[in-house]
């Protein structure tokens, strides 16, 4: 019985054994032609691009094939994605997305010939870095933020914002604009600013009557400002239609117009808005005011109405600032503040005339659902003074024992009073719970603001707090 059943398995072994050598090697031959496969050459990685659609967007890219050689780009760490547009006259525009080292993005475009020769480059995004043979680059700045829009008539827009380092510990921010195209022969190159003179500029803006008033926005009717204008900084702005709103015939000042925007429904967006702009003698922007409108900010609103200017160009409007914190605490100052034009042609801040700040956030209850078990200081307003003065708010709680107070503070970061508006501490001593000496700040530039000689009033909860011009809470 061993013998028939040993045979009859060698046979079994036999007949399949060329079959599984088959298998094997076809496995093998396919596994060895998969490895040996070739990348595309760069003409085909080229031609295989996606082909991403106008106005351009944050849409992802599919990832850049291993093997393909990528063109050097200065501060590259790592390349992750490219894209291309619609050819222009036989040349293909690719962008490539990558990072620097520090994780920071980057974005480039190249044009390329038929044959996958570099024609021209420009840098098109960089967080805190611009190649030195960007036109963007400025090489006093101290960090650098470039961010590229192109719209459907490939129209590229460069928007960048400066931080420049003054003064030790200042940070002063600029915005400017460029705008590029792709030529018929392969070349990235800058669009010529119009060469129109101010006084023939301003004179398409209709005269406004004197003294102006305004509270809304009407842009019906109006003209169209050029992109390609000297007179308007793009870079302050998110939108693209911008409207000659009107012109103020000032005594002895420089020319002063008016610019109207749409209003920008993105998030963090903004309402409809009138901008104010001087100029000085050489024709150029000098002062720049938002007289009606309002801008979104992290957390809250800017806004600003009841503009009125005579004709010696005093500006007075209303201003209101709006923050909403978490679980719907929130506050608002309303502040009416003066500005006058110079001769210059800039803009100063003179006085604010009533502050007045109110908020929930104030109330013991949503103070304690707000902060609850941390402690927290929050700056509540700037109060115009040369001496840069602060109105703060502290929170203090240690397990059932809570202080919440207001303390102003100079521009140095030292206390100078304090005004206790709840207190439930027993165990902790006020030394320990109270509001603490600050660090001087070493960040952005707090904006002048003229003078103020009057009590800023704090509305709390059946009672008003008072601080008066030197930062002294009246008691």
């Amino acid at each position: 019985m061993f013998r028939p059943v040993l045979m009859a398995s060698l046979l079994w072994l036999a007949f399949i054994m060329p079959a599984c050598d088959s298998l094997s090697t076809t496995a093998a031959s396919q596994d060895s032609t998969a490895k040996i496969a070739a990348p595309p050459t760069f003409v085909e990685f080229l031609n295989g691009l996606q082909v991403i659609s106008l106005p351009y967007s944050s849409e992802e890219w599919p990832p850049i094939p291993e093997g393909v050689k990528i063109p050097d780009i200065p501060a590259f760490y790592n390349f992750k994605n490219a894209a291309r547009l619609s050819p222009v006259n036989g040349y293909t525009p690719v962008l490539y997305r990558g990072l620097m080292s520090e994780g920071k993005r980057l974005i480039y475009l190249i044009t390329y010939d038929a044959a996958g020769k570099e024609r021209s480059r420009l840098q098109l995004r960089g967080e805190g870095y611009i190649d030195k043979a960007s036109p963007a680059y400025d090489e006093h700045y101290k960090e650098a933020y470039l961010y590229p829009e192109i719209g459907r008539d490939s129209l590229i827009e460069l928007k960048c914002t400066y931080l420049f380092k003054e003064k030790g510990h200042v940070n002063v921010e600029k915005k400017a604009c460029f705008f590029y195209h792709i030529t018929p022969d392969g070349m990235i190159t800058a669009i010529p600013r119009d060469t129109i003179s101010l006084q023939a500029f301003a004179a398409a803006f209709p005269v406004k009557e004197m003294p102006f008033q305004g509270n809304t926005v009407q842009l019906k009717g109006l003209k169209l400002i050029s992109r390609l204008t000297p007179y308007f900084n793009y870079g302050e702005v998110y939108v693209d239609s911008v409207y000659a709103y009107g012109k103020l015939d000032l005594d002895g000042l420089p020319t002063t117009l008016l610019f109207g925007r749409d209003a920008v429904e993105e998030e963090g967006g903004a309402d409809a808005q009138v901008d104010l702009i001087t100029y000085n003698e050489k024709g150029e922007m000098a002062g720049n005011l938002m007289i009606i409108g309002g801008n979104g900010i992290e957390g809250g609103t800017d806004k600003t109405g009841n503009v009125r200017i005579d004709r010696e160009g005093n500006i007075r409007l209303d201003e209101k600032h709006s923050l909403i914190l978490d679980n719907e605490a929130e506050f608002t100052e309303n502040v009416e503040m003066q500005y006058a034009i110079q001769a210059s042609g800039s803009i100063v801040p003179v006085e604010a005339t009533i502050i007045t700040i109110t908020g929930s956030v104030f109330r013991k209850d949503m103070l304690l659902k707000q902060f609850n078990g941390n402690n927290f200081d929050y700056v509540v307003s700037e109060i115009p003074s040369p001496e840069r003065l602060r109105l703060n708010m502290h929170f203090f709680q240690k397990g059932n024992e809570c202080l919440m107070e207001l303390y102003t503070t100079k521009g140095n970061g030292k206390v100078l009073d304090r005004y206790p508006v709840y207190t439930s501490l027993k165990k902790v001593k006020y030394e320990e719970a109270a509001s603490k000496n600050k660090e001087e700040e070493d960040g952005y530039v707090v904006e002048k603001r003229g003078h103020y000689t009057k009590d800023v009033v704090i509305k709390l909860p059946g009672k008003e707090v008072h601080v008066d011009a030197d930062g002294r809470f009246v008691k």
